[in-house]
């Protein structure tokens, strides 16, 4: 609750005061770089998986917006799932090696903008053809709901706290 209501707000919040030149850019890296910090020693903490399942959380190539994703994989490991968080600015080939390697049953990308949406499809179209399974969400597929339907995977919807109950759902559903 205080990562969904102080963090990711007060981030949100810190972005717009920078967007609209109220806030410096070292005053957003610095907010930014505080949070992250904290998200990253809570998933330190977290207790060991006790469920079935391994997830891959990462950004497609050209996504360097983390908070989103790293929030995720804390609340994926809260819930007991293997999480294997990858950050930034994932291209395919690093991808590609970490899938070969650990065998994950659900690969989870965020975009927060058009350009790393796109790199997005093009991932989405990778892992359609080699039997993946992807979960995605993001801040540009809230802005514009049409991009949804041109992604092959499951939309986790527009709110970062639905998207565990949606990726438990997806997991139910997969063969064991």
């Amino acid at each position: 609750m205080v990562c969904l209501e102080v963090l990711q707000k007060g981030l949100a919040h810190i972005g717009e005061l920078w967007f609209y030149n109220k806030a410096t850019v070292q005053q957003e890296h610095f907010a930014s770089a505080l949070a992250m910090r904290r998200l990253n020693t809570l998933v330190t903490a977290a207790p060991p998986p006790n469920r079935p399942g391994k997830i891959i959380v990462a950004c497609p190539a050209d996504e360097h917006h983390v908070f989103a994703p790293l929030f995720l994989t804390l609340m994926l490991r809260y819930k007991g799932w293997e999480t294997i968080y990858l950050g930034a600015n994932v291209p395919r080939e690093y991808l590609e090696t970490t899938i070969a390697s650990t065998k994950p049953d659900l690969i989870v990308m965020t975009a927060q903008q058009l350009h790393s949406a796109a790199s997005l499809f093009e991932e989405a179209e990778f892992l359609r053809q080699e039997g993946i399974s992807l979960a995605y969400g993001g801040r540009i597929f809230s802005l514009t709901p049409a991009l949804r339907g041109r992604i092959a995977g499951h939309f986790l919807g527009e709110q970062l706290d639905t998207a565990v109950p949606t990726i438990a759902n997806i997991l139910s559903k997969r063969p064991s």
